[in-house]
């Protein structure tokens, strides 16, 4: 008997267009109807799951939010925060200043803002295409835009992630570099 369903989002609960089908929608909603649990697991900050969760009503039916790659969980029903794993500040500090090294974008999420050092700096290419990563992460997670002068001192909070951006060929060249001093400390993904 099947007791929950865990879903990712990108390609996974919605299609290329980021839209949870017709389809899919009423049958996550019927599963739930048969009290079936529906689980949210994805690298993005919780804000950025809970328009999808909203959609599927799994506020009603005990669904969970796993966010930040497993960083925290969230009840649906009761926002809850079930789990909830934060870096360590020090190495919080050592990841920022490290990246200084790289032509690359970190983001941090501070409440209901996205912080950068720039937010007139998000241009990058993936492949052919070319768009405003800044902009597109603080809409696809419902962030409002927040400069810090110096990511570094500004960051003395509990954060869940450090988001790195840059053109994906840059990334390619660098990422096994900007990872090295972290990969037996913390969960870097690319």
């Amino acid at each position: 008997m099947i007791k929950a369903i865990l879903l990712d989002i990108d390609g996974t609960l919605t299609n290329s267009e980021k839209k949870i089908t017709p389809k899919t929608l009423a049958a996550l909603k019927h599963a739930q109807d048969k009290g079936i649990i529906l689980v949210i697991a994805s690298g993005r900050p919780t804000r950025g799951v809970v328009q999808y969760g909203n959609l599927l009503d799994m506020p009603y039916h005990h669904g969970l939010y796993v966010a930040y790659n497993g960083g925290r969980v969230t009840d649906c029903e009761n926002q809850e925060v079930l789990v909830d794993i934060t870096m360590p500040q020090d190495l919080v500090t050592a990841v920022l200043k490290h990246m200084k090294k790289f032509d690359v974008i970190p983001m941090i999420a501070y409440g209901e803002y996205l912080v950068v050092e720039n937010v007139f700096a998000g241009m990058i290419h993936d492949g052919d295409r070319e768009f405003n990563v800044i902009e597109y992460e603080s809409r696809c997670c419902d962030y409002r835009l927040m400069e810090a002068k110096d990511l570094v001192s500004f960051t003395n909070f509990p954060v869940h992630k450090i988001l790195t951006a840059a053109d994906s060929s840059y990334l390619q060249a660098h990422w096994q570099e900007m990872r090295e001093p972290f990969k037996d400390t913390l969960s870097c993904m690319f």
